[in-house]
């Protein structure tokens, strides 16, 4: 009997759906597909009700992707290659690194490589954000098995069909970012997400060519780009620098020392054309567009005259996402898997109930021995917990007093993360950061040259063209709830007198 299959891709804007067939001999079939646009359905949850509410998709298992920007990646090297100590190990490795507590984040982790070292990469979210998703699924009365990363079912694809060879990058663009997911030699090592989408385009040619958004988009999807060609080309190359810019970062970290060799384009943002031939330009690699129907010759059921290949890709990978076995994550599997069972409590119970009652019957004929023994637990112990503390600070060389050592130690770590989470309480310096990246048009020619915080204020020094766009700049900062006041404190021409410096001083907002 064939099994449906449901893979669910949630975008900005739109949720792309394909449903499968999977026969006992592992064959696929494409039996219904559709693109629910959620601006007209109102929100999220009520195009899943459109979509559950069709015959043709009730009853399927549902495989869902969540966005890569809501997750937090890391590479962690372990001296063990069991994948149980992995996953007891890996929560309190990751643990210091987080911005939030590890109680309220599910964990999974794929193995890169094995040695002597295991290379693993772990994928954090936080329950919250998954568990939004998840819940929506739930009250569609859905089947919901299994939670990946967006973009690695696709890249799972790849993989298994021997696609990536040498240095290879699929990139995945959606309406307002974009994911990399990066192989090397026909393995996957690392993936990013990115601040980049098809709406950028869209905003470009609209302000270019003083149009409203709605023609814009049409524009660009039927390629009509006359007239903004040079300024969708700059927005291109910002985009290829941030790739650049990781490409480089990996280098230094010692993942490769060749360079790119091939690229793949997928998702709806990929559309536009002009894309592919600006990042095969950038980069002087073959890019093309990934088409899983085709790679998998997997056959439909029905018609398939509106099918677009980069905009259901990520879609029909999760349909077609082998349950076990690929390179991929599975948060559905993971929410309980770092919590320790009632079996496993009661196994450990019953061990330390025979070893109290030993300590019992030496105590009981002879104190003395008891407490001879004990003597050599505590020595033992101090010696456990010397070495532990040398593996975590080495750099210390006199040990007196571990605890307070340690409690030293953590204090200091701690003040340095609150560096990281500070602004009021109300955000990170990478949100804000990131708010002022996406509140700017990409068409302003703006710079920062400094940023500094000081807990109250930011204080920004820049350069732009002109003194009207560094008041427009003021005036889109201004908008951000992350701040209270945005002031120009200066401005005044360049040395050369083509670019005006301004310094700006921005309030933030109090935490409510």
């Amino acid at each position: 009997m064939s099994k449906k299959i449901l893979g669910l891709d949630i975008g900005k804007d739109t949720a792309k759906v394909v449903q499968v067939t999977r026969s006992i001999k592992q064959e696929y079939r494409i039996t219904g597909w559709d693109v629910v646009d959620l601006r007209q359905s109102g929100s999220l949850y009520q195009g899943l009700q459109r979509i559950f509410a069709d015959s043709t998709f009730r009853g399927s298992e549902v495989i869902l992707s969540l966005p890569a920007k809501s997750f937090f990646f890391r590479n962690v090297h372990l001296p063990f290659q069991d994948k149980g100590k992995i996953a007891q190990t890996l929560p309190l490795e990751i643990e210091p690194l987080l911005p939030h507590p590890i109680d309220d984040a599910l964990i999974d982790f794929l193995i890169v490589s094995q040695a002597e070292v295991s290379d693993i990469f772990a994928a954090v979210i936080p329950k919250s954000v998954a568990n939004e998703r998840m819940e929506l699924i739930s009250a569609s009365d859905a089947s919901l098995s299994a939670v990946d990363v967006e973009a690695m079912p696709l890249a799972a694809r790849l993989i298994k069909s021997g696609i990536p060879t040498g240095f290879h990058i699929l990139v995945d663009i959606g309406a307002r970012d974009s994911v990399g997911v990066f192989f090397r030699n026909g393995k996957f090592f690392q993936i990013r997400a990115y601040a980049f989408g098809g709406d950028t385009i869209t905003e470009t040619m609209a302000e270019t060519l003083k149009i409203p958004i709605p023609d814009a988009e049409a524009r660009k999807r039927r390629g009509e780009l006359r007239g903004a060609e040079k300024e969708i080309a700059q927005v291109c190359e910002r985009f290829f620098g941030e790739l650049k810019n990781t490409l480089q970062s990996l280098k230094m970290l010692g993942n490769f020392d060749e360079g790119l060799t091939r690229a793949s384009l997928t998702g709806g943002g990929a559309l536009c054309s002009r894309i592919q031939e600006e990042m095969s330009r950038y980069f002087n690699v073959p890019v093309d567009f990934v088409d899983l129907v085709s790679m998998e010759n997997i056959p439909f059921a029905g018609e398939r005259d509106r099918w677009s290949p980069l905009l259901m890709n990520e879609a029909l990978a999760l349909a077609i996402r082998q349950p076990r076995g690929a390179v991929g994550f599975n948060f559905r599997r993971t929410a309980f898997a770092f919590k320790p069972s009632f079996t496993e409590f009661k196994k450990e119970f019953r061990w330390a109930a025979v070893g109290a009652c030993i300590l019992f019957a030496l105590a009981a004929v002879d104190v003395g021995v008891d407490y001879f023994a004990d003597r050599i637990r505590l020595e033992n112990t101090k010696k456990d917990i010397n070495n532990l503390f040398r593996q975590c600070c080495p750099e210390v060389t006199n040990i007196v007093d571990p605890a307070s050592q340690m409690k030293t130690k953590m204090t200091e770590i701690k003040k340095f993360a609150a560096l990281a989470t500070g602004l009021g309480g109300q955000a990170s310096v990478l949100t804000v950061l990131r708010d002022i990246s996406e509140r700017l048009p990409a068409s302003y020619n703006f710079q920062i040259l400094s940023f500094s915080f000081d807990g109250d204020s930011i204080s920004l020094r820049g350069e732009t063209d002109n003194f009207e766009t560094a008041d427009r700049i003021k005036k889109e900062l201004g908008s951000s709830e992350f701040f209270r006041e945005v002031a120009i404190s200066s401005s005044n021409l360049s040395r050369g007198g083509n670019r005006v410096e301004f310094e700006m001083k921005i309030k933030l907002a109090k935490e409510t």
